[in-house]
């Protein structure tokens, strides 16, 4: 949220009001038992091509853009940017 003032003339008197306006929502959603087992596996690949096989396995992406309070209200989307073929998958037209 952002704050502002916005100026009120009652009773012949300037005063201001202090205002918030909304810049963004995050939608936090519950991790499921499979969601946070496939996240246990990707942290546990020993290599890069391990972790790009989990993440092309999956048949929906929407599960990398969820954000968790498991992680800090990221996603996996953020955290698996150092794979540039993962982020590719992830970003692909398949999935507009």
């Amino acid at each position: 949220m952002q704050e502002y003032e916005k100026q009120v003339f009652a009773h012949g008197k300037k005063t201001f009001q202090t205002n918030f306006t909304t810049l963004f929502n995050v939608k936090i959603v519950k991790a499921t038992l499979r969601e946070l087992l496939l996240f246990n596996s990707l942290y546990v690949s020993k290599t890069l091509s391990d972790l790009n096989d989990i993440v092309n396995d999956q048949p929906d992406p929407r599960i990398f853009y969820k954000s968790f309070l498991e992680l800090n209200c990221g996603n996996m989307t953020s955290l698996l940017s150092f794979d540039s073929r993962s982020t590719k998958f992830l970003l692909s037209p398949d999935f507009d």
